[in-house]
C-alpha cells in the first residue's frame, strides 16, 4: 500500500477506536459494573467462489477456493439501560487453500504453497426495541474494520497477492428469547456496507518465472450479510458460557477507482465463512 493510502487508513482507525471509548464513557459515567470482557475461540470453513456464476445469493460456480482455519478472539462489552457497547477484535492463524472443481478435485492451486490470513475489529451499539414475556429484541448501528490478505499459487506457476483494509457501517438486530432458568436462545443478523471511499487494497500478479506483471491498487464496493444462532448459559458461579454458529456472506466487486458500478474490475469477493465458536464471558 502507499503512504498516502496507509496514512488514511491509520486516520480512520484511530476515528473509529476513539468514538466507541466516548461513547461508552458517555453512557457508563462513574459505574463500571455493567463492564465485562469475553474470550473466544473459533473455527472458520472459508469459500470463496469463482465468476462463472456471479448470482446473488451466492451459488457455487467452480472452481471454488476452500479454506479452514482457527481463530481467536476478545471483546469488551458496556451494558447500560439504554445502550450496549461492545468491541470485539478476531484474528485467524493464517491457513493453506485448496480448490475443487466440483468433484473433490484440485485443478487450479498448487497444494500447501497459497496461504489465507483474516483479521477484524467489530463495534456494536445496541438499543433495547421491545420485549414480550420471554422474547426480546435490540437494534442498533454495527462499524468496524477487516483486514484480509491471500496467496495463490496456481499449477501454472503464476502467483497472484491480494490485500485490503476495509471500513464499514451498517443495521443490526438481535433477538433473544428465554428458554429455561439460565439458558437464553441468541439470534442476530447483520448488514454492512463497504463503500468504495473507505477501503483499499492491492493487487499483485507474477509469471512462472516470479517477474511482476501486474501492481495495482484498487477500491472495492462490498455487502456482507451475518446470520447468527447460539446459545448462552449462564454458569452458577460467575460468567457466561455461549456455543453457536455464523453463517458470513460477503458480495462486491473492486475497480482501480472508486465507483458504486463495475468498471474495469480488477478484483471481487464472492465469500461465503461459515463461524464455528465458543466464548466464555466474564
Amino acid at each position: 500500500m502507499s503512504r498516502t493510502h496507509a496514512t488514511k487508513i491509520l486516520m480512520v482507525l484511530v476515528i473509529f477506536l476513539s468514538q466507541p471509548a466516548v461513547w461508552a464513557q458517555e453512557s457508563a459515567g462513574e459505574n463500571t459494573e455493567d463492564a465485562s470482557w469475553a474470550v473466544s475461540a473459533e473455527w472458520w470453513n472459508y469459500h470463496s467462489f469463482s465468476q462463472q456464476k456471479p448470482a446473488t445469493p451466492i451459488k457455487a460456480g467452480y472452481p471454488v477456493i476452500e479454506s479452514q482455519s482457527f481463530a481467536l478472539g476478545i471483546s469488551h462489552r458496556i451494558n447500560r439501560p439504554k445502550a450496549l457497547h461492545n468491541v470485539k477484535m478476531t484474528v485467524s492463524l493464517p491457513s493453506s487453500l485448496d480448490s475443487d472443481n466440483g468433484k473433490d478435485r484440485n485443478h487450479l492451486l498448487q497444494r500447501k504453497s497459497q496461504t489465507y490470513f483474516r483479521s477484524g475489529l467489530d463495534y456494536h451499539l445496541i438499543f433495547p426495541f421491545f420485549q414480550w414475556k420471554g422474547l426480546s429484541a435490540n437494534h442498533g448501528l454495527t462499524s468496524g474494520l477487516l483486514y484480509e490478505n491471500r496467496e495463490l499459487h496456481y499449477l501454472s506457476g503464476r502467483m497472484e497477492r491480494t490485500e485490503d483494509i476495509n471500513l464499514y457501517i451498517g443495521p443490526a438486530l438481535q433477538l433473544n428469547y428465554d428458554l429455561l432458568p439460565n439458558w437464553i436462545i441468541e439470534g442476530s443478523f447483520d448488514a454492512r456496507f463497504y463503500l468504495p471511499y473507505s477501503n483499499y487494497g492491492k493487487l499483485q500478479t507474477y509469471d512462472v518465472n516470479g517477474e511482476s506483471v501486474l501492481s495495482s491498487g484498487y477500491s472495492g464496493f462490498y455487502y456482507q450479510t451475518l446470520f447468527k444462532l447460539g446459545v448462552s448459559w449462564q454458569l452458577p458461579e460467575k460468567g457466561t458460557l455461549r456455543l453457536g454458529a455464523v453463517k458470513n456472506d460477503l458480495i462486491g466487486f473492486a475497480s482501480p477507482k472508486p465507483a458504486f458500478y463495475a468498471n474495469r474490475v480488477m478484483h471481487f469477493k464472492l465469500d461465503r465463512l461459515f463461524h464455528y465458536y465458543i466464548m466464555y464471558r466474564f
